[in-house]
């Protein structure tokens, strides 16, 4: 389904309703990149039945608050089947991870890449679609919040992340999702441009 024009703000649209077994295979998004946008956007899911929905998250990015500092230095970690200290996957780097290695570029590829990188602004994604991660038991998937300025340094960044996952059901219901005033507090601005 396309949606017919802009969504308003409070305003729910629905995507599809189908009926009878599935498979979501792509989710296609085109929409304003304004950080407020991206923040209250939130994307959710239901199916067989259940009350609450299976998917619920904002639209996806990190914003870097040390903007002299290279934020993408995190490993990212699977824990999983009694995993304690040491991860059975272990990264090299946030854009390793993603596919693309010394620093981020604007660059969309099918199952990994950035789709945004501007304003210190990164919008990335990797799909493990050829590559499954399957566990027995438990899972936990972690990434490191670390940066580069003349030595490696633990940050605090601003990460919006979501994550999809296939569980039988019923299902336990996800965590309450942070409200809009929450979401969308102390998000970094372009400074206003000099007057000539």
């Amino acid at each position: 389904m396309i949606a017919p024009g802009p969504i308003k703000p409070g305003e729910t649209l629905p995507l599809c309703d189908i009926q009878g077994p599935g498979t979501i295979r792509h989710i296609w998004l085109t929409t304003d990149r304004s950080p407020e946008n991206l923040r209250t956007l939130v994307i959710r899911a239901w199916w067989d039945d259940q009350e609450h929905p299976s998917i619920e998250c904002p639209v996806i990015g990190i914003r870097n608050l040390h903007p002299p500092q290279w934020w993408g230095e995190g490993e990212i970690k699977v824990y999983m089947d009694g995993d304690k200290e040491f991860p059975t996957i272990c990264g090299t780097g946030s854009e390793d991870y993603v596919g693309l290695s010394w620093g981020i570029q604007q660059t969309p590829f099918l199952y990994n890449g950035c789709s945004l990188s501007q304003n210190h602004f990164v919008s990335m994604y990797r799909w493990h679609l050829a590559d499954s991660i399957a566990w027995q038991k438990e899972g936990r998937i972690t990434i490191q919040q670390i940066a580069w300025n003349q030595g490696l340094k633990e940050t605090r960044d601003d990460w919006s992340t979501a994550t999809f996952w296939y569980e039988p059901i019923p299902s336990a219901a996800l965590p309450k999702m942070p409200d809009q005033k929450a979401r969308t507090a102390d998000l970094w601005k372009d400074p206003p441009a000099k007057k000539k």
